[in-house]
């Protein structure tokens, strides 16, 4: 049973992670968030129908190296966020250096200012709002 899956694991962790450290790490790419999900999401429809018309049809066939392939991408920028991104060194919440939606939900109310008042009282002058966001 492991001798199968194994390619379906391997190869995937192997993509999600070389692409972005190939590809996604270098330049700006949230400008263009919708066409990446909506190509990977193309990506996945037409493995996924590939894959139900074959006589062999398994669900895990493709959700599962899918499955693989976007944990590893996240896993990956997340690794990359928290420990090798040049602001890594500016104090500031874990999350913020993550993605910078958990700054827009704490500031859904329009109330960013005591947020980043907030930041400032706890982190100092200079604190890290975003993934590539310092604040002063």
């Amino acid at each position: 049973m492991i001798a199968p899956v194994l390619p379906q694991v391997i190869a995937p962790l192997c993509l999600g992670v070389s692409l972005h450290l190939g590809l996604f790490i270098r330049g700006e790419w949230h400008l263009h968030a919708a066409s990446v999900s909506l190509a990977h999401v193309l990506v996945f429809a037409l493995l996924l129908a590939k894959q139900l018309v074959s006589p062999l049809a398994t669900w895990y066939g493709v959700a599962l190296p899918f499955l693989v392939y976007f944990c590893s991408l996240l896993v990956s920028i997340g690794v990359y966020r928290l420990y090798f991104h040049r602001l890594r060194s500016f104090p500031g919440p874990r999350l913020a250096a993550l993605s910078k939606l958990w700054h827009v939900w704490l500031c859904r109310n329009s109330q960013n200012h005591l947020v980043l008042d907030s930041w400032r009282q706890q982190y100092g002058t200079f604190v890290r709002t975003g993934q590539s966001f310092p604040s002063y």
